[in-house]
């Protein structure tokens, strides 16, 4: 048996989505196969690791360890596209959409809220509430 989703697990369209090996797959049910096996897919450009979050076709997945935060348009997800990666300080933990905003819980430094909704730009940095 193989461990899947040692980061969690996001869901879209009723199929679960795991991060591994720097991109992101969708186990189906039943299939034994071991991750290496299945399909990959990769952001140019960007090594994705930590906790994946959907929501429609954006992609969130934040990493405690490196403080990356990157957001990801998956609405081709044979060619996901890297929409904006952050490094945040603390440890980002899992994202949260709050009326159409991002919420990040950053560790001991506060709780991250971007600045307007809508999504990713230079104006939508998080900043420490």
């Amino acid at each position: 048996e193989h461990r899947l989703g040692s980061d969690g697990l996001a869901v879209r369209d009723g199929k679960p989505l795991t991060i591994y090996s720097g991109g992101f797959f969708f186990p189906a049910a039943g299939d034994r196969r071991p991750p290496s096996e299945q399909e990959i897919h990769r952001v140019p450009n960007c090594r994705l690791r930590g906790k994946p979050c959907l929501r429609g076709d954006r992609l969130y997945v934040s990493d405690r360890a490196s403080g990356d935060l990157n957001l990801v348009d998956v609405s081709d997800v044979a060619h996901p596209k890297l929409l904006e990666h952050l490094n945040l300080p603390g440890n980002p933990g899992r994202v949260v959409l709050h009326d159409g905003k991002l919420v990040v819980p950053g560790g001991y430094e506060g709780l991250w809220v971007e600045r307007r909704a809508g999504g990713a730009g230079r104006d939508s940095v998080p900043h420490a509430e």
